[in-house]
This record gives C-alpha cells, sequence and structure tokens, in this order.
C-alpha cells in the first residue's frame, strides 16, 4: 500500500505583510501537492485576500482539523483561526493584532507537529516588531521555536548580520536592501526603525562579526561591534550600516541572546533535537564543529540528559522525523553510519574567539560504511553524500 504524502502545516506569516501572498504563490504551484499534502494554518479571510491580490485562481476551504482536509486539485485547505479583524487590517503596517495573530499562527502548527497531527511545519515570513508591539518578547520565528519546542545547546545564535535591520529594509530582496543603505534618506528612516529587540537591547558588545569577504574588513572577525565601531570611529549603528554594505550582505554574526537555564530545561523535552545549523565561514559559530561532543561531554555528565536519550536526539530521532527510514539506527540493511566516542573523554574544544577547534574524544568515524576518522585522525576519505527526499 502506497504511503500517503507528508502533512506539512504552513503558517502564513505576518497577516499584514507578503506572508499570505507567498504562501498563496506556493500553494498555486502542482510541484507542492506533487511533493506533500499543505494545510495552510490562517485566517482564511487573509489567505482569500491574498489569492484575489496575487490574481490566482484558487478556491480555499475551511477546516477545524487537519484530518478534515480533502486536499483536492484547484482549493487549498486552510485551518482557519479567527484571529485578524479584517475591517482593521491594513497592509504593510505593524499592528499588535497582527503581530499576536503570527504567533497564534506559529503556536498552533508547533502544537499539531507535537501532538502526531501533522508530519512537518513551514513558517511564513514574520514582522519581528509587530510580535513585540503584541507584547512577546522574541526576536524571530526562530526563537519561538525554541520556546516552544527545543533550543540550540549554546546561549548565542549566528545568522547574517543584516537580520539586525527591520523587516521592511529586507523588501524586494538583497540588492535593494543594499541601495536602502546607500540612499541618505532611506538609510536614517532604517536607523529611525531599530528598535531595542534586537541589537540595542542584547547590547552591541554582545554580537559578534564572524565572516567577512573583503580585506578591509578582515580584521574585525571574530570581534564585537561595539568595539568594531570603535575602530571605526562611528556609532554602532553607521558601523552595522556600512559593513553590511561594504560586504554586500555576505557577513554573518554571533548574537548571545539565550539564556543557559531555557538551554537546560528545553533539552530536556523528548521532542528537542540536535543539529549544528553552522554557516562555517570566517569564525563560525563554535557549534559547527562541536554541538554534539558539547551536549555529550557537558549535558550529559551535568546529569541534563541521559546519555542514550542525548543519542537518540542525535540519530534515530532526527532520521524518523524528517522521514529518512534507512538511517538512525545500528540495524541490519541501514546505512553504515558510525561515531565511536570514549563517553569520558569527549568534549567541545572551540570558543568563539578560536572557534575552529575539532573535539576531543572522537575515536572512529564511519560514514557509509566508509572509515573517515581513525584513531581520533581524519583519513582523508570523503564517503557523505546528498540526501534527497524521495
Amino acid at each position: 500500500m502506497k504511503e500517503p504524502k507528508p502533512l506539512i502545516g504552513i503558517s502564513t506569516g505576518d497577516p499584514a505583510g507578503i506572508g499570505p501572498e507567498v504562501t498563496a504563490r506556493a500553494l498555486a504551484l502542482e510541484e507542492i501537492h506533487a511533493l506533500c499534502r499543505p494545510l495552510v494554518v490562517g485566517d482564511r479571510a487573509v489567505m482569500e485576500a491574498a489569492i484575489a491580490f496575487s490574481d490566482l485562481s484558487l478556491a480555499t476551504r475551511a477546516a477545524t482539523e487537519p484530518s478534515q482536509g480533502l486536499f483536492e486539485p484547484g482549493a487549498r485547505d486552510v485551518l482557519d483561526l479567527h484571529n485578524v479583524d479584517m475591517s482593521r487590517l491594513r497592509y504593510k503596517t505593524v499592528a499588535a493584532m497582527t503581530g499576536k495573530a503570527c504567533f497564534e499562527y506559529i503556536k498552533t502548527v508547533i502544537e499539531l507537529a507535537l501532538a502526531g497531527k501533522i508530519d512537518a511545519t513551514v513558517t511564513g515570513p514574520i514582522h519581528k516588531e509587530a510580535i513585540h508591539m503584541a507584547g512577546l518578547d522574541y526576536a524571530g520565528h526562530t526563537e519561538i521555536y525554541a520556546d516552544l519546542t527545543g533550543t540550540r545547546d549554546y546561549i548565542a545564535g549566528s545568522t547574517f548580520l543584516s537580520s539586525l535591520l527591520p523587516i521592511s529594509a529586507h523588501e524586494g530582496g538583497a540588492e535593494r536592501m543594499l541601495a536602502r543603505l546607500r540612499d541618505r534618506s532611506e538609510r536614517e528612516q532604517i536607523r529611525g526603525l531599530i528598535s531595542e529587540s534586537r541589537g540595542l537591547d542584547w547590547g552591541w558588545h554582545n554580537i559578534l562579526v564572524t565572516s567577512v569577504n573583503t580585506g578591509k574588513n578582515k580584521p574585525h572577525e571574530g570581534l564585537n561591534l561595539r568595539d568594531i565601531a570603535e575602530r571605526r570611529g562611528e556609532d554602532p549603528v553607521e558601523a552595522l550600516f556600512n559593513i553590511i554594505m561594504e560586504e554586500e550582505n555576505a557577513v554573518t554574526m554571533v548574537s548571545f541572546n539565550m539564556s543557559e537555564e531555557d538551554v537546560r530545561t528545553i533539552m530536556e523535552s523528548p521532542f528537542q533535537m540536535v543539529c549544528t545549523d553552522g554557516i562555517v565561514l570566517g569564525k563560525p559559530h563554535p557549534r559547527a564543529y562541536g554541538s554534539f561532543p558539547r551536549i555529550l561531554g557537558r549535558y550529559v555528565k551535568d546529569g541534563v540528559i541521559r546519555l542514550e536519550d542525548a543519542i537518540r536526539k542525535m540519530t534515530s530521532l532526527s532520521a524518523q522525523t524528517l522521514g529518512i527510514r534507512d538511517r538512525g539506527l545500528l540495524k541490519q540493511g541501514m546505512h553504515a553510519d558510525i561515531t565511536i566516542f570514549d563517553p569520558d573523554k569527549i568534549i567541545d574544544k572551540g570558543t568563539y574567539k578560536d572557534p575552529i577547534q575539532f573535539p576531543e574524544g572522537i575515536e572512529y568515524v564511519i560514514v557509509n560504511g566508509t572509515i573517515t576518522v581513525e584513531n581520533g585522525v581524519h583519513t582523508g576519505r570523503r564517503a557523505g553524500k546528498v540526501l534527497k527526499h524521495s
């Protein structure tokens, strides 16, 4: 019997932003329906307005439970949450109503996923300022997911430096954003929109520039924005704008904005999984080299999580969640992806200042049946491959 296609919950993002339109245009593609059963989670009226604005030949159908979805051609199933008063909705504006609605959309898809009613989630673009106006203290959708499901095993996050700019600065793509920074008038408008929910609230000293392309800014790698601004003779906001512009947006950061207590609490959740999520450029976040050893060598030893649970979160839970049926377990017929480590010695070594360091305590790594690390030394063999969903 043929297995059903995965059921994907799609939260539409900010109702006053581009999220509903992006969702509508994506759902108009038949390729999407060949791969999955999409269930929109949001406001049906907002989706219908986005469909009309995009001039698409689509209809919507209301559902109160994922199991009610028919997923038939020509109609898109919407789990209608009725969070938005359409008479008050103003597009391209920031409002507490839309921030609250956006959060409820994400919260609902997470609850459905944790209850096993959907197989995965996708989130449309959100407006961080609207989230904050709704009284919610989140820096973005990643932090919402971390709060409601799981978290990273470090108290710092990592992404592109331009994420510190208000969302309106990103409209039209990277080239349009850079053009705004070059225009003195638009640049000042962006400065006025910089909110205390990002860099100012975290503290400029808590934001490290981790990778750049130009030789001019190479000495800044690993330094925080406050110190970089002092070296350049600029205020931190001006330094932020100029570095993004000079690097043509190819600049990454590490930001200290999490709580160790929260990390430990969420790590205890049976739904939390482990990943690296590293951007391996310049001086990357140390998680790129040490995420897994850090959990095994620190949190297991501290009693936060049992060894067998930690390994499950790194292997079988991740594989099963992503639908990878031939990996994640030591079992006949499965691909031989094996790590042999000493539980008493394993630990990460990288720091935020010197992140490119291999961990200790890993004796052997076998990838697809090929030994790639032997006696703690890489053999030079590269046996990995890209796994494509089929």
